[in-house]
């Protein structure tokens, strides 16, 4: 289970993305990395511990310069979907996704505890700002 932040809008730029240096790329690059890590450290806090072995398998893909550049925050965990989308009557998420939820309505089930998708949203104003400085510093590099 995981959550991607992707600079999107690249391709109406292609032509200017051209110009980048490796160095302006790896810009972007260093930007949408630290991003992750602010994804990351709000999962990290706002997951919910029992063993601690959810929280600390959050992790980071990190963003390469390959295109699309993505940064992956996400736990191999095989219970985090159930802890993320709760399960039974009490199931439900409170945020957009396009994972496909069913919950079997004749089981109470837990209620949703979202980690994940909670960090991302509480966090998308400083995501994007991050995101937006490391692209204007690395404009001012062409």
């Amino acid at each position: 289970m995981s959550l991607a932040i992707k600079l999107v809008g690249a391709k109406q730029n292609n032509k200017r993305l051209e110009s980048f240096s490796a160095e302006c790329v790896q810009e972007v690059v260093n930007g949408v990395n630290r991003a992750a890590g602010v994804v990351l450290s709000g999962a990290k806090a706002a997951c919910p511990v029992d063993t601690g072995n959810l929280r600390e398998s959050i992790h980071i893909q990190p963003a390469t310069s390959a295109e699309p550049i993505t940064a992956t925050v996400g736990t191999g965990v095989e219970y985090a979907p159930f802890v993320e989308f709760g399960t039974g009557r009490r199931g439900g998420y409170p945020y957009e996704t396009s994972v496909a939820l069913s919950y079997n309505k004749e089981w109470p089930g837990q209620v949703a505890q979202p980690f994940l998708g909670r960090s991302l949203h509480q966090n998308e104003k400083t995501i994007r700002t991050i995101v937006q400085e490391s692209v204007n510093r690395a404009v001012k590099h062409v």
